[in-house]
């Protein structure tokens, strides 16, 4: 019923009330209308699939709902497919359909360990089951078909008001789920169980289930909420349906269907009936192979626009109980050592030479210095501690706690990079000692 009012509420269809049945029995329906085509089709278990083809200029949209039961269990599939009659280098982006968010809406379903009713985030809480469902969604353990985003709980509480995760959910709804992490105590606990694998700080990732995906993480100063959206839509488009929820798949069953039909009736008669619905069959499985192609097509063209050079290398470094205090500290401290043994090397002309300062040129990590300078502005000319410093001290990470005649401040919760500064000073180096002691901390 959701699907006939969705093409009759829709301000491109050409249908009116008359020209879509409410029931109808197995078999395929085809109706077309102006630049509209719709298509329903529906075999012996019951299981049901809907098209709908918009011709708009030299572009055909086709969005196709299919709902079907996979071992037992029904599942909804809702494809979004789009054909160009012409050759095109700019293609405009296919929209989540309305249906996606109507029927994620009005019904809910269970995706794995999380549903997907109403287009709301989940908001983990601060016991077991909830760590133990974020691990699994780490380790892709969760069994949900749907890619999560996973929103980390910022260090402090002033870092909260940047992100709106209602909005984001609504927006991603029926393509991903929006979880929330409860708190940062969570968060550590969680860093153990995964061996550091997952965002944190304020930080935003993507976890995919299937784990050869690779992780999308943000952090709170460079995330954009539209690029992350637009790149789960991306890459939710490449991906393989079920294989029992497919047009062809119904197809097939309904072909299936009446040939064990004309077994039992063994009427000679039937032979016609028999070949039709062989050269059927193999009709299906070409539209099957076609398809197959347009999807070599499309992950040819993906892997194209991401891989820009083919001379880029990974060391899998292992560690531990760690997590970095900002994007890609464990880089700039590997960086700092390589450059540092570059100096001690520099003029022997050897391999070792050569590789180092061939990594150092190619890769640069600003992130620590961009840190130090920052820093350098709030101090500088520093004379006593006052509201503006203590400002922009947290907006950059830090805490400050009162001790006695100094101030204890800590960079991002951690204890190993605490430095003691005077409340008032008449040194006008105190604000580049501070500095000097935090790099060295740091």
């Amino acid at each position: 019923m959701e699907l006939r009012e969705w093409i009759l509420q829709s301000q491109h269809s050409h249908f009116s009330d008359q020209d879509i049945p409410c029931e109808f029995e197995i078999e395929k329906i085809s109706k077309v209308k102006g630049q509209q085509e719709i298509s329903i089709i529906k075999d012996q278990e019951k299981n049901i699939a809907f098209r709908n083809s918009i011709k708009e200029r030299d572009l055909i949209w086709t969005t196709t709902v299919i709902y079907s039961h996979v071992d037992e269990t029904p599942w909804v599939s809702i494809q979004v497919n789009m054909d160009s009659q012409k050759t095109q280098t700019n293609l405009p982006s296919p929209k989540v359909p309305i249906i996606c968010k109507t029927l994620s809406k009005k019904y809910g379903a269970e995706d794995g360990l999380l549903s997907t009713g109403g287009g709301e985030p989940h908001f983990l809480t601060d016991d077991e089951d909830s760590l133990n469902i974020a691990k699994k969604i780490i380790e892709s353990e969760c069994g949900n078909r749907l890619p999560v985003v996973f929103i980390s709980k910022p260090f402090y509480e002033e870092e909260e008001e940047d992100i709106e995760t209602y909005a984001m959910a609504g927006q991603l709804s029926g393509i991903a789920h929006v979880v929330v992490e409860p708190s940062r105590d969570f968060s550590k606990k969680l860093m153990v169980l995964t061996h550091s694998r997952n965002v944190y700080g304020g930080a935003l990732g993507v976890y995919w289930p299937d784990s050869v995906r690779r992780k999308i993480s943000l952090n709170s100063t460079t995330r954009n909420i539209n690029d992350l959206i637009e790149e789960i839509r991306k890459s939710l488009l490449t991906r393989r349906s079920l294989s029992s929820c497919t047009w062809s798949t119904l197809e097939i069953n309904i072909a299936r269907y009446n040939y064990d039909q004309i077994k039992e009736n063994d009427d000679p008669e039937s032979l016609k009936t028999y070949i039709e619905l062989c050269e059927k069959e193999i009709n299906v499985k070409e539209e099957k192979l076609k398809e197959a192609e347009r999807k070599i097509e499309q992950l040819s063209k993906e892997i194209k626009n991401n891989v820009k050079y083919n001379n880029e290398t990974f060391v899998g470094l292992k560690y531990d109980k760690i997590q970095e205090l900002y994007e890609n500290e464990i880089n700039c401290v590997i960086f700092e050592v390589l450059d540092k043994h570059l100096n001690m090397i520099e003029g022997q002309k050897n391999r070792t030479e050569l590789i180092i300062r061939n990594i150092i040129e190619n890769n640069k990590f600003k992130e620590k210095k961009n840190i130090i300078d920052n820093l350098k502005k709030i101090f500088k000319g520093y004379k006593k501690m006052n509201n503006k410093i203590s400002r922009d001290l947290k907006k950059l990470g830090f805490s400050l706690t009162d001790d006695g005649k100094h101030y204890k401040m800590i960079f991002k919760d951690d204890p190993t990079t605490m430095v003691v500064i005077s409340k008032t000073s008449s040194d006008n180096r105190t604000g580049e000692n501070t500095v000097t002691k935090f790099r060295e901390r740091l």
